[in-house]
């Protein structure tokens, strides 16, 4: 049986303060669009559908749409992957255009003969692509390590989970990165950034940013679905739960993990000051927009409309007391960002459940990716 850490008070308020990640203006419009997770290879979407989230996605992230000198990192990737004699490779689909990195599916030829898979999955993010979309340091910064801890993650820590037997996640065949000169290998995600760097007087950046080849998951095997049954959540509590069990009071990885990968999506370290700054403003405006529908549920209470404000009083404890240091009772290695657009459902419940996106993978309280799993 795998225990279960208690559940504090203060994880009953971790559904709202995911709310923060959309109390500006613009994360609030590309929310309400439900767009692929990366490595969502296999989503069986309209060409319609897929290129509006596409088109969605560029105009977030700013990114450069054309591919040319992005394309150029991809066969050396492979070659450092799978070895010099990989000369070629086919992107197939479209690319997923997300707003902190661009992932493609990728069939390798001679597979057979040269030892390697037929199909892989290249998540790529460039320094280049975000440079002019990000509009300080900070905000670069941020984005560059939440893709340093999910390559640190598979690079360092999963194998480790994986000798304890932890297998739902895609097999990874290369994770590295270069941001030399930007951001020192000692430095911790949860540092505050350098308010006196200007992200223009940078070293260059052009070949600056991270790689991560990982194993492509067949449609004819898994699918993503949201809103989910009760079966399928279900089955996404049970992979969460071996995640948790591979790290259960595991001093020596836990202290690993603590130091070399971030905080959950939801630790206030790891988000943009200005979202906690902004909730009340934030809330109020969603009170505004769904007034009928409030008032329909009857929610239209003093407690409700006042939530933003409750929310900015009682954060900063919300988001220590959820995030154990590594010795803590109870404490493991999270998802951190769990929610239903993260996870690969087998087709057949038999099936294993595969969980992406490790960006936010970090020490915590197990009982923290249920929270952000059923709000």
């Amino acid at each position: 049986m795998i225990p279960l850490s208690p559940l504090p008070a203060s994880l009953l308020l971790l559904s709202p303060i995911a709310f923060l990640s959309a109390s500006s203006p613009s994360a609030s419009a590309f929310t309400s669009v439900r767009r692929p997770s990366i490595p969502s290879i296999m989503s069986q979407q309209s060409p319609r559908t897929t290129e509006r989230q596409h088109s969605l996605c560029a105009v977030q992230a700013g990114y450069d749409r054309s591919t040319e000198r992005a394309d150029a990192f991809v066969l050396p990737t492979l070659q450092e992957a799978f070895g010099k004699e990989l000369d070629r490779y086919e992107i197939i689909g479209d690319k997923i255009i997300q707003p902190n990195a661009v992932g493609m599916r990728l069939r390798l030829p001679d597979a057979e003969r040269g030892g390697w898979p037929e199909d892989v999955f290249l998540k790529q993010v460039l320094a280049t692509d975000y440079v002019g979309a990000r509009k300080d340091w900070s905000d670069l910064r941020r984005t560059l390590l939440y893709a340093r801890t999910e390559l640190r993650f598979y690079r360092d820590i999963l194998p480790m989970m994986n000798k304890k037997g932890f297998h739902a996640t895609p097999k990874a065949y290369y994770a590295q990165y270069d941001f030399d000169g930007w951001i020192e290998e000692n430095e911790h995600a949860t540092r505050p950034a350098d308010e006196g760097v200007e992200k223009d007087n940078l070293p260059d950046a052009s070949e600056k940013g991270g790689w991560l080849v990982l194993e492509c998951i067949s449609a004819d095997t898994h699918m993503q679905d949201s809103p989910l049954s009760m079966d399928r959540a279900k089955q996404c509590l049970e992979a969460a739960a071996k995640l948790h069990a591979s790290a259960w009071e595991d001093g020596e990885l836990l202290r690993k993990a603590s130091d070399e990968l971030s905080r959950a999506a939801f630790n206030l370290q790891m988000r943009n000051p200005k979202e906690l700054a902004g909730i009340e403003d934030a809330w109020d405006t969603f009170c505004s927009n769904f007034k009928a529908d409030l008032e329909a549920n009857s929610l239209r209470s003093d407690r409700v409309q006042n939530l933003g404000k409750r929310l900015k009083a009682v954060a900063e404890q919300v988001s220590r007391e959820v995030t154990p240091s590594p010795d803590a009772k109870y404490a493991t290695i999270i998802h951190g960002d769990y929610k239903a657009m993260n996870v690969m459902l087998g087709i057949a419940i038999s099936t294993p459940t595969i969980m992406i996106d490790m960006a936010s993978a970090s020490a915590g309280l197990g009982m923290s990716d249920v929270a952000m799993h059923i709000h």
